[in-house]
């Protein structure tokens, strides 16, 4: 029978917490391709109004876009269909 031994930053760890600290390290990598996608087409996207950009705000598990008005925002939407 092989003995395996999971270690995260140098610390031993249980089967079931490297499994769970694997899963949150693939959601966080998803996370973080998903906001360069999102950062990636609105890079462009200036206000015809205002001059300003769209930005991409990160939250604790996910990312918004904020824009100045709701025009800027009107062009956002239209990137992303």
């Amino acid at each position: 029978m092989a003995d395996f031994e999971f270690k995260i930053d140098g610390r031993k760890v249980s089967p079931s917490a490297f499994t769970t600290a694997m899963g949150k390290d693939i959601k966080a990598k998803a996370m973080k391709l998903a906001r360069a996608a999102a950062e990636k087409k609105i890079r462009s996207i200036r206000c015809p109004v205002h001059g300003g950009y769209a930005k991409v705000v990160p939250e604790r598990t996910s990312f918004k876009i904020t824009g100045c008005c709701d025009k800027q925002m009107d062009r956002v939407k239209k990137a992303f269909r």
